[in-house]
């Protein structure tokens, strides 16, 4: 089951750990939790999936301009 994020064109990401979340207001979310889904929702957005070589520590971006320019790709990867 994917946790839906309240994205705001900024950087947070959302470490997803299975423990009930304060806040969901990011726009990238990261799990190193097998069975984790990352889901990020785009319109005309870009959608950016990473994952390590092994495939145990996934991430999902939601990558606007406004994102872009904040860095939420670099603090998607500094996870």
């Amino acid at each position: 089951k994917p946790v839906w994020l309240e994205q705001v064109h900024g950087k947070d990401v959302l470490k997803l750990t299975g423990e009930p979340y304060v806040s969901k207001r990011a726009d990238a979310s990261y799990s190193n939790t097998p069975g984790t889904v990352c889901a990020v929702m785009t319109a005309d957005c870009l959608p950016v999936l990473f994952c390590n070589r092994a495939g145990t520590e996934v991430a999902a971006a939601h990558a606007g301009w406004r994102g872009l320019c904040s860095g939420v790709l670099e603090e998607t990867v500094s996870c």
